[in-house]
């Protein structure tokens, strides 16, 4: 994946969206509220998960 490259998938069963920002292998992940940000070992992020709690609509 190129650096500019990002790629989104969708998990309907689980009502989740996930953001892949690099291929590089994850080591650990942080979580802020419902949304799981995963690290490289030197503190890269790597792929985002957004569960639809996160994910707010307009009123």
């Amino acid at each position: 994946m190129n650096k500019q490259e990002y790629r989104f998938t969708y998990e309907k069963e689980d009502d989740i969206l996930n953001i892949w920002l690099s291929d590089e292998a994850f080591d650990y992940a942080d979580q802020t509220g419902d949304v799981i940000i995963h690290f490289t070992r030197d503190g890269r992020p790597v792929y985002i998960k957004f569960p639809q709690e996160a994910i707010k609509s307009p009123p």
